[in-house]
């Protein structure tokens, strides 16, 4: 889902929380205003989305226990020395 994905779907969903509790011109500036900050924040950030940051968890992992591997292949050669 995109950022501009995201920040539609909330602010559809906040429209329909503040609908009933405020006028309609309170209710478009808050909108805006929340349409606003969000864009900022997402700005700040580097999303990316689930599947990728699985697949590269996975690699971390793999790559982790390669290392441990390693580590113990060198601790058995230095030990039968």
């Amino acid at each position: 889902m995109t950022d501009e994905a995201v920040i539609t779907s909330f602010v559809e969903r906040l429209a329909q929380q503040i609908q009933t509790l405020f006028p309609e011109d309170t209710v478009n500036t808050v909108l805006e205003q929340a349409k606003s900050a969000l864009r900022q924040g997402f700005a700040e950030f580097e999303l990316v989305e689930r599947h990728e940051l699985d697949g590269h968890l996975a690699a971390l992992e793999q790559l982790t226990q390669t290392i441990r591997d390693l580590e113990q292949r060198i601790a058995e050669l230095e030990a039968s020395r």
